[in-house]
């Protein structure tokens, strides 16, 4: 038995998935604390290190507000600059054996991908899981790649059903 799903990957959820992969892939995670707590830190140190030497409480205090901004603003700045460089991606036509109209095809043997003319196979075994965000379902090759099939999909739901009983 087969089953089919037809979908359109536009921008906005190459740009979720990418954004997904930033905070659950362990790498990207460890990069993401370093940037935001090592250059939180280091404000820290340089404030203390201007109270210490030269009694500077404006000094300081600039500081010390930088270190705090930087922690809370530091999550949209990286969300923001992820999503400047998918659009420069695109533009530049780097997206165009990523975003279009998908076709999967469930078989007995695995998937079959189609994406404007350009035809995959993936075994079953190639898959580890279906992740999901939100309304979002990624259906996991590895922790940076996958299928990625947007929200309010018709037959989505069918589809994930026999995917997910294929796997196990």
């Amino acid at each position: 038995m087969t089953t089919e799903l037809r979908y359109h990957l536009a921008f906005q959820d190459w740009a979720a998935f990418t954004h997904h992969v930033q905070l659950t892939m362990k790498s990207y995670r460890r990069v993401h604390a370093f940037s935001r707590f090592g250059v939180t830190a280091a404000y820290v140190f340089c404030a203390v290190l201007a109270w210490q030497m030269k009694q500077d409480w404006l000094v300081a205090s600039a500081l010390g507000l930088l270190a705090i901004a930087w922690v809370i603003l530091f999550p949209a700045v990286q969300r923001r600059r992820t999503h400047r460089q998918l659009q420069r991606m695109e533009k530049d036509g780097a997206a165009k054996g990523i975003l279009g109209d998908y076709h999967l095809t469930a078989t007995e043997e695995g998937l079959i991908a189609e994406l404007d003319g350009n035809r995959s196979e993936f075994l079953w075994s190639s898959f580890s899981g279906v992740d999901t965000d939100g309304d979002r379902h990624f259906l996991m090759l590895s922790p940076n790649r996958a299928l990625v099939i947007p929200p309010k999909v018709e037959g989505s739901e069918a589809f994930l059903e026999d995917f997910k009983a294929r796997l196990s």
